[in-house]
C-alpha cells in the first residue's frame, strides 16, 4: 500500500462491459455521499474515473471474480461493494470504518440464503462488506473452499442459487474457521431491492439491479412502499421487492 493511499477506502472488483458501466454509477452516488472517498477498482480492463485502478489479466467471470480479487491489500481498512450497489446521499458511510475498532467483518445476513453449509449456519451476503488488516487467513480460506473442486460444488447443493452460483456458503465456512469478529450490519446498510426484506431506519444503500429513479426507491423503501411501517415513517416495517418489480423500471 503506497503511502500516498489513505489508510481508509472503498474497493470495487468489476469485469466484462456490463459491470464496469455499472461501476461508474455506483461510485458516483458513493462520492456523493462520502466526499472523501477514495476508490480503488480491480479490473480486467483499464477504466477511467477513479482514485486507482489494478488492472488483471487472471480475473474469472461471475462469483468466482470476487473470490479472486478481495483483498485488504489496497487500504488498512476497506469498504468492499459490488457494483450494483447506490449509495444513498444521507447514508454517512464513512461512519461505518469506526466499526473496525472492535470487528475484523462488518456484513448484513443474505435475505435469500439458507443454511445448507451446516444447520444453523446461514451465510452472510458479501455485496457490502468492511473488513480490517486481520483478514488474510479469512479471505485465503475463502478462496480455498470456494476453489476446492468437491467442497465447492457440494456447498450449493439444496440452495436457491444453485444452478446460478454464489460465493457466500464459502464465505459462511471462511468466517467459521478463522473464527474471525463479525459484526451483523442491518438491513438498511444492505437492502436487497429485489427480495422480501425487514426493514428499521432509513435505508442507506441499496443493492440490486440498476433502476432508473433512485431517488423514488429509496422514498417508497423508506415508507415500506407507501405504507407506514410501525412505530411511524422509517419505523419496523417490511418491503416486498417482489410487488414492486412493476412499479420500478430496471
Amino acid at each position: 500500500m503506497a503511502s500516498s493511499v489513505p489508510i481508509t477506502g472503498y474497493l470495487y472488483t468489476v469485469w466484462g462491459d456490463e459491470h464496469c458501466e455499472e461501476v461508474e454509477a455506483a461510485v458516483a452516488s458513493l462520492r456523493i455521499a462520502d466526499t472523501e472517498a477514495h476508490v480503488t477498482v480491480v479490473s480486467d480492463r483499464h477504466i477511467e474515473g477513479f482514485d486507482e485502478v489494478v488492472v488483471r489479466n487472471d480475473i474469472r467471470k461471475g462469483f468466482a471474480g470476487k473470490v479472486d480479487c478481495l483483498s485488504n491489500e489496497y487500504y488498512a481498512f476497506t469498504c468492499y461493494l459490488d457494483s450494483d450497489t447506490y449509495v444513498c446521499p444521507d447514508s454517512n458511510i464513512r461512519e461505518l470504518f469506526e466499526l473496525l475498532r472492535w470487528y475484523d467483518l462488518c456484513m448484513a445476513f443474505g435475505p435469500g440464503e439458507v443454511d445448507v453449509v451446516q444447520t444453523g449456519l446461514t451465510p452472510y451476503n458479501t455485496g457490502v462488506m468492511l473488513f480490517g488488516p486481520d483478514t488474510d487467513a479469512l479471505f485465503k480460506k475463502f478462496a480455498e473452499h470456494y476453489n476446492d473442486p468437491v467442497m465447492g460444488p457440494a456447498l450449493l447443493e439444496g440452495h436457491p442459487a444453485g444452478a446460478v452460483g454464489t460465493d457466500q456458503p464459502a464465505m459462511a465456512l471462511a468466517i467459521r474457521d478463522t473464527n474471525t469478529r463479525v459484526h451483523v450490519l442491518q438491513n438498511s446498510w444492505n437492502a436487497m431491492h429485489r427480495f422480501n426484506i425487514s426493514l428499521m431506519g432509513r435505508v442507506k444503500i441499496i443493492h440490486g439491479p440498476p433502476v432508473d429513479d433512485y431517488v423514488f426507491l429509496q422514498r417508497a423503501m423508506n415508507w415500506g412502499g407507501g405504507e407506514l411501517g410501525r412505530g411511524g415513517r422509517n419505523g419496523q416495517r417490511c418491503w416486498n421487492g417482489t410487488k414492486h418489480d412493476n412499479n420500478i423500471k430496471w
